[in-house]
């Protein structure tokens, strides 16, 4: 009668539901089939299952020896069929639901009673790499609420936001419903259930989410600490050491959850595909920082057989990106454990023969080894499923990076000791011709500064009146008008011109300009202080810039110059020449955009103001708070 009854619920894979509904047997063979049924069910089980009991006291509940399973090996039995026909369900008897890898649909039925007054409840279910979960409400037999999960589906669909699979539940005080939950993943069936008051529920995930990050932040710091060793070292044995702890990391992430979450939430077919593909590629750096750290100091078999390891991980890491991962996840595992087992016996022959490190090599391994084991009999339903068995290899990771930072700690201080004699000579040797070096260094840079002052005064310097020239004017008044601006002090310009110079260059020659020119430049400059300013503006002008000048003492030093140069007749190689000048003046307080320019364009119109008066004169002029000028005098 059971194989009658696995016959009309599978009946074939590729037959639809019309076609079963087809092969149902009559009315009252029916009610025979199921009466007999009936009975052969008690007297074979003998006990029925309690319901999930909620109440406030319990913060957290479990499901587990409260539930019933049932494998649907076609995978198309649909809920409306789940509870129309008589199915064979299974008694559970361990705390997780928990099947192995499998490519059967599997059905969970339970019921559930609150026994009150809380109300809202959260349903978990705590195994994050499950492909496709469908949960099912059923109330006098009718599906009264449904919630359909599975990392095959967007993250941002899901109704909590949480790398778990959380549904709210809301069940009324003393009322009482059956849940269905239907899964099928390529992943190992495991389905821990358990029922969470909300608030404890979050409090528990802050936990979780702090011991995460502490977990994935040590692995972080190990791997960019190995990662500045390489750049610094240049020894590949830290690369190849980089890039296990990062794959181990995110192979962490993935199983954990974590990267479906944060990193690719929108990627389903990826997410799938780049755990197979990172832990292979797990495999591949832990043979090849292996062969490096211990396997190059054995025989030359021993490198011929981890050169072969070597190469099978290699293929898997390809294999992983074009093989669908139910077909190759179960070689991986086994081949993950083929390969803990393999680093073990290489940490053992190198620590016997007394290799540098050897030791925290082996442990390592040996206790990464002791979590994959753990995964692996939990994986294939060996050994049950919970929180420790799950964070079995994350501990072992975490512990193996540890040691093995230890070991690649020890290798650094072995080989720094076989290189310190070597380094202390070198650092001698060094240190003289450092010495040597600096000196000459030294003695090349005084000479370059000196070489530079020159070359500066050279460029700064008016070559015939020994005065700045333009440059170093421009150079002056703007480092002044900014102090000036500064303290809100007064400064002056004034504009020097020789009249009728042109006539003395035409009709004595240039010689004697030359020499009137040297002695006005010279009685300017025995007029103003050694903090003024006397530069050559171009031809026959002269600049002068006094600094914090009032418009009284501006004026009176505008006429010293004037008549210095009036008073006395200039004696040249032609014979005494008179000559006078005429000054246009700019006093004022620069404002914060107060260019350079304004003082010499206001001093400039002054000075054509006084050719125009007759020469031989001074007009002065304020700067305004505008750069606007006021003639004052």
């Amino acid at each position: 009668m059971i194989w009658f009854s696995e016959m009309i619920l599978t009946n074939s894979n590729s037959k639809t539901l019309n076609s079963r509904q087809a092969c149902r047997p009559a009315p009252w063979l029916w009610i025979i089939f199921n009466l007999s049924f009936g009975f052969i069910l008690a007297g074979v089980a003998g006990k029925s299952v309690a319901a999930v009991l909620l109440n406030a006291e319990l913060k957290r509940v479990e499901v587990g020896q409260q539930v019933e399973v049932y494998e649907d090996a076609s995978g198309e039995l649909t809920i409306s069929e789940l509870t129309q026909y008589s199915i064979p369900w299974q008694i559970h008897t361990d705390n997780v639901v928990n099947k192995g890898y499998s490519d059967s649909a599997w059905w969970i039925r339970f019921q559930v009673y609150n026994a009150g007054p809380v109300t809202d409840w959260l349903l978990q279910i705590a195994y994050p790499v499950l492909d496709d979960i469908q949960i099912y409400e059923v109330v006098d037999g009718q599906v009264r609420n449904q919630w359909q999960l599975g990392d095959k589906y967007p993250f941002a669909e899901r109704n909590v936001e949480n790398r778990n699979f959380v549904v709210p539940f809301l069940l009324p005080e003393k009322a009482q419903v059956q849940l269905l939950i239907r899964v099928h993943s390529s992943s190992s069936i495991q389905v821990p259930i358990s029922f969470w008051q909300p608030l404890a529920f979050f409090e528990d995930d802050a936990r979780n989410s702090w011991f995460q990050g502490g977990f994935f932040g040590a692995l972080i710091i190990i791997a960019v600490y190995n990662l500045l060793l390489f750049l610094g070292l240049r020894d590949v044995v830290y690369l190849f050491y980089v890039g296990y702890v990062i794959c181990m990391a995110l192979f962490s992430a993935g199983i954990g959850g974590w990267a479906y979450q944060y990193l690719w939430p929108e990627e389903q077919l990826w997410n799938d595909r780049i755990l197979l593909f990172v832990l292979t590629l797990t495999l591949f750096f832990g043979m090849a920082f292996s062969a490096r750290f211990v396997v190059r100091f054995l025989s030359h078999r021993v490198n011929r057989l981890q050169s072969i390891a070597i190469a099978v991980s290699a293929v898997l890491v390809v294999l992983s990106l074009l093989i669908d991962y139910a077909q190759l996840i179960q070689w991986v595992v086994v081949f993950s454990v083929a390969v803990s087992a393999w680093a073990i016996f290489l940490g053992v022959v190198a620590w016997y023969r007394k290799i540098p490190a050897a030791r925290w090599y082996t442990l390592s391994w040996g206790i990464l080894a002791c979590g994959v084991l753990l995964l692996g009999l939990s994986k294939y339903g060996f050994l049950p499923s919970n929180r420790f068995t799950n964070s079995a290899i994350q501990i072992g990771i975490l512990l193996e990076v540890i040691l093995l930072s230890f070991a690649l700690a020890e290798r650094i201080a072995n080989e720094r000791a076989l290189r310190l004699r070597a380094q202390q000579r070198a650092l001698e040797i060094q240190r003289l011709a450092t010495l040597e070096l600096e000196t000459r260094v030294a003695d090349r840079t005084r000479e370059l500064q000196l070489a530079n002052e020159k070359l500066q005064t050279l460029s700064d310097t008016d070559q015939l009146t020994q005065l700045g020239n333009r440059r170093y004017l421009e150079h002056f008044m703007s480092r002044e008008i900014a102090r000036a601006v500064r303290y809100s002090r007064v400064m002056a310009v004034f504009l020097i011109d020789i009249d009728h110079f042109k006539t003395i260059n035409d009709e004595q020659g240039h010689l004697v300009g030359d020499d009137c020119l040297q002695e006005v430049a010279l009685r300017i400059s025995t007029v103003v202080r050694e903090t003024d300013l006397v530069a050559r503006y171009g031809g026959e002008e002269f600049c002068v810039v006094l600094l914090e000048p009032d418009s009284k003492r501006a004026c009176d030093v505008a006429e010293r110059i004037r008549r210095a140069i009036s008073d006395t007749a200039i004696n040249t190689r032609g014979g005494p020449v008179n000559l006078t000048v005429s000054i246009g003046c700019c006093v004022g307080i620069p404002q914060g955009d107060t260019p350079t320019q304004a003082y010499l364009e206001k001093a400039d119109t002054e000075l054509y103001h006084s050719k125009h008066q007759g020469r031989d004169c001074i007009h002065t002029a304020w700067l305004g708070a505008d750069n606007s000028a006021a003639s004052i005098t």
